[in-house]
């Protein structure tokens, strides 16, 4: 399960924007949260819906994760397609370029947390991170360009040839998956399932009923910030709901609406978010010539 997503300098995403799963102390629908193993005190939502004006960085986060996503299931291919390699920074800095383009995922695998990322430069992978936490966070291995890599001691197998076979476009992620080595395995296994888009097949009663999966997805639809019309609706948690936000410097902001400075469970989101309120709407520019009815 996906506890938390951050990227930076991609596409639009020149700053680091964090999606984060852990639910806040709101207590609406508390019966349908998640639980993290080993840790009692923190919760995952089961949903995040994503709002935005059109450009606005919506299609980019979910491009963001499947970038990850490919990169780490086919770094070790002998040969990348420019299109599977290239790591998009934003374009509208001219120091951007020069950056690395950053990527970190914290998921639930089996009983543990892992934290996992990596940064892209024009010469490849210039650092790249494991982290593995059961009742604390320890060391899998840290490595950046031109300096030893640090493995922890819990790292089990031939990390010495897993390392020398590790090239400097590849991920060493990836070689250890393929030689087997455990918790590498377990995480690129997680992986495979992603595919980024699988949540709309998924509701809320199928998830409460397995306390397992999770839905990711973007949409115009502003029926989800409620209220409920019908029974048998759901109106999303604030935590649950995200907007971003493009400013004018042509740089993509992410945010939930719980972190918007007095909104109230209680009152009309959906009539507040379309004007404009909260930000993260459509922006309508009127056409010369166009008669609307």
């Amino acid at each position: 399960m996906l506890v938390e997503f951050r990227v930076a300098n991609f596409r639009s995403f020149k700053d680091e924007v964090v999606l984060s799963r852990v639910a806040s102390p709101d207590s609406e629908r508390a019966e349908t949260l998640l639980p993290i193993p080993g840790d009692p005190s923190l919760k995952l939502l089961p949903i995040a819906a994503i709002f935005g004006g059109n450009a606005s960085g919506k299609s980019n986060l979910i491009r963001a994760l499947a970038f990850m996503r490919t990169y780490v299931l086919q770094s070790t291919r002998e040969r990348l397609t420019p299109q599977e390699r290239a790591r998009e920074p934003f374009r509208l800095d001219a120091t951007a370029a020069a950056q690395p383009s950053q990527f970190e995922v914290t998921v639930v695998v089996g009983d543990s947390r892992h934290r996992y990322g990596f940064a892209l430069d024009e010469q490849g992978v210039a650092d790249e991170w494991l982290f593995v936490r059961k009742k604390r966070e320890t060391r899998m291995f840290e490595r950046t360009r031109g300096e030893p890599v640090k493995c922890g001691d819990t790292w089990r197998g031939e990390r010495e040839r897993m390392v020398a076979r590790t090239r400097g476009d590849a991920l060493l992620l990836t070689v250890a998956s393929e030689a087997g080595q455990g918790e590498a395995a377990g995480l690129v296994g997680w992986m495979h399932p992603l595919l980024v888009l699988r949540f709309v097949a998924l509701t809320l009663e199928a998830i409460g009923r397995r306390r397992s999966g999770q839905l990711l997805f973007t949409t115009h639809t502003s029926e989800v910030f409620g209220p409920k019309i019908r029974s048998g609706d759901v109106a999303l948690r604030r935590d649950e709901l995200w907007l971003t936000e493009k400013k004018n410097n042509a740089r993509s902001e992410l945010f939930a609406l719980w972190q918007v400075k007095g909104v109230r469970k209680t009152e009309d989101m959906r009539t507040r978010y379309l004007r404009g309120s909260y930000g993260g709407v459509p922006r309508l520019v009127p056409v010369p010539g166009l008669a609307v009815p």
